[in-house]
Formats: structure tokens, C-alpha cells, sequence
């Protein structure tokens, strides 16, 4: 009886295992720290617009943007992210970057987007202590990309 390889070697390549695949993810920058989030949840990326403010809301949706004539909620990802109270009324971000979410009716904003990163799964570690907003962290070198957990995030404002 013949016996197929392991899934992840093939004939192709000599019987050397393959190398798992990396999961993509859109990476960008907040408040000095990079984040990550699976590419499957973004619709896409685009330039900050005029975001309305929605008095009464909480401290991190930084108000409403029309995108296309869709009202989307915007997340302000440093606000959101912080671990430390921030002052309600300082100023909001004028320029940026809006990560617009595919399925959900938000965006978040960010001050950079620095693209897309495979990332393989055995490098993904678990957040750092204390951080609720995140499902993982990868490190990179002196920096830390943490892994956003867009759903808790946007489920905490759908309500």
C-alpha cells in the first residue's frame, strides 16, 4: 500500500515539509503603537473625512463619517486601545487613515497604514497583561504589534 505524505509535504518539493501558511494581516499605527488585524475583516482603507462628533457618546467613537452614503461609526483606535484615562476633551485627530470594516457599520482610525503582513501562527503570542482589546501580540524585534480583537471592539458599540 502506497502511502501519501504528510499534508504538508509533497512530491514538489523533495519531501521537505512546507512551510505553514502565514495569516494576512493590515498592520497600522495608533498613539506609537502598531496594530494588526485579519485582512478578511476589512473592506478597506481610506483617507480621514469629515467626522461629525456625537455628543453623548462613549469616549472612543470619535463620531460619524459618510463613506459612499453609508453613515459608519468611527472608532478612535488610540482612545479605545489606551490603558490609561484620556482627557474627553482633547482634541480629536485631524489627519489619518480610516480602516473601513467589511460587515459592520464602523471604521476604525488610525494614524498610519503600513500595509499588509503575513504573519505565521507560531509567532503569535498572548497579549500583554492587562490588555483587553487585544487576541495576541507578535513581537518584532524592539516593537510589539498587537493583534486588535476587532469584534469585542465593535460588539462593546453595537450593543
Amino acid at each position: 500500500m502506497i502511502q501519501s505524505p504528510p499534508e504538508n509535504e509533497t512530491a514538489e518539493n523533495g519531501g521537505v515539509p512546507a512551510a505553514p501558511p502565514s495569516l494576512p494581516y493590515l498592520t497600522f499605527r495608533a498613539g506609537g503603537k502598531r496594530f494588526g488585524i485579519p485582512v478578511d475583516k476589512v473592506r478597506e482603507a481610506a483617507r480621514v473625512r469629515r467626522v461629525v462628533p456625537l455628543p453623548g457618546s462613549p469616549d472612543d467613537i470619535a463620531g460619524v463619517v459618510l463613506v459612499r452614503g453609508e453613515p459608519l461609526g468611527v472608532v478612535d483606535v488610540v482612545r479605545a486601545t489606551s490603558e490609561r484615562p484620556l482627557d474627553p476633551n482633547s482634541a480629536q485627530p485631524e489627519t489619518g487613515m480610516l480602516i473601513i470594516l467589511e460587515s459592520r457599520p464602523f471604521a476604525l482610525w488610525v494614524e498610519k497604514v503600513d500595509g499588509v503582513e503575513g504573519i505565521l501562527p507560531e509567532r503569535i503570542g498572548p497579549p500583554p497583561e492587562g490588555s483587553t482589546r487585544l487576541t495576541g501580540a507578535v513581537s518584532q524585534g524592539e516593537q510589539i504589534l498587537g493583534l486588535l480583537d476587532v469584534e469585542a471592539l465593535i460588539s462593546e458599540r453595537a450593543g
